[in-house]
């Protein structure tokens, strides 16, 4: 029996179950995200920081975990208007080129994340233009402490479960300071999709989009595929599927992969049936996968993976939905 098979899948089947097994409620903190990103773009928008933080050459996010994520995101989503360079940066210190002619946005949820404590030292010690977004802890008491602008905000949850606020009050910065266009009618776009989301995720449905991925992924170790914003929302279900279910999962990124992981799609054996694989797709990364199959596979049939899972999204909304099948996903 598969292991998928041998699980009890009641703990779906009703809200009560669900409630049971979700004690740091975080499926409240997922209906929260409209609002958590309108909080986030309106703080941001009446955040004081000085015109000079305009004038840089290359701009870097320091942060770790879901503190990070936005800016990930944010760099995807600008790629093709941001007048400078952007990184995110998750470790301690700093690259060697961040200096004076640098933006560096720190970003921690509690305040207090040893890797970018290290960075906002760094990046003082260098004379590089300090942004904080946290909500409190001693990255504000030495922002402040420094003169440095901060932008604070107030949830309480997980770090992970405050994704919009990572990434709201980034594009409300890049916005301020001039580095891409006025975002605001993207934002009400992306909150008018994310309204239409909740009748596909309700957990009192008897069944749904996120039911059904539930039970196809239940048991086996998920590994996601992404191209541009997609990749990074890879990214963010490996982390998810790391925090919440604590479990293992992994994560790639489209065009790289075609050149080496998919080689690798077949062995171990085991891999096939324990394994599921759940392929992000957008405009973008649609025609990355239709490229990918025109090559020649080095399997027989040219698939591998017998257990395959899609999501769709717009790279505006930055939220994975998912549809899921048993289709084999074609590879080289």
């Amino acid at each position: 029996m598969a292991i998928a098979e041998s699980r009890d899948t009641s703990v779906i089947e009703s809200v009560e179950r669900i409630r049971e097994a979700d004690p740091g409620d975080m499926l409240s903190r997922i209906k929260d995200l409209p609002k958590q990103v309108r909080d986030a773009w309106a703080i941001a928008s009446k955040a004081t920081i000085a015109p000079a933080y305009s004038d840089v050459r290359n701009i870097v996010v320091a942060g770790m975990g879901g503190s990070a994520i936005g800016g990930d995101l944010a760099a995807a989503l600008l790629a093709e208007e941001l007048k400078v360079p952007m990184s995110v940066h998750r470790d301690y210190g700093l690259p060697a080129y961040v200096g004076r002619d640098s933006l560096v946005i720190v970003s921690s949820y509690s305040g207090n994340t040893e890797e970018t404590l290290s960075s906002f030292e760094e990046a003082r010690k260098r004379g590089a233009k300090l942004l904080a977004l946290t909500t409190g802890g001693k990255i504000a008491e030495l922002a402040r402490a420094s003169n440095y602008p901060i932008v604070t905000f107030s949830y309480k949850a997980q770090p992970r479960a405050a994704l919009g606020y990572s990434l709201g009050l980034v594009l409300g910065a890049l916005s301020k300071l001039g580095f891409v266009r006025d975002l605001s009618d993207d934002i009400e776009a992306a909150l008018s999709d994310l309204a239409k989301l909740e009748e596909r995720v309700h957990e009192g449905a008897r069944t749904n989009d996120a039911k059904r991925m539930a039970l196809e992924l239940q048991g086996r170790i998920p590994f996601a595929y992404g191209a541009g914003v997609m990749g990074v929302m890879a990214r963010r279900v490996k982390g998810q599927w790391n925090e919440n279910a604590k479990n293992w999962s992994a994560f790639d990124v489209m065009s790289e992969l075609n050149h080496n992981a998919v080689v690798g799609f077949e062995h171990p054996a085991i891999a096939i049936t324990r394994g599921t694989s759940c392929a992000s797709r957008s405009r973008a990364s649609c025609s990355i996968a239709r490229a990918s199959r025109t090559r020649r596979s080095s399997s027989r049939d040219g698939t591998c993976c017998p257990r395959s899972c899609r999501w769709s999204t717009s790279p505006t909304t930055c939220l994975s939905t998912s549809r899921c099948s048993t289709a084999p996903i074609p590879h080289r």
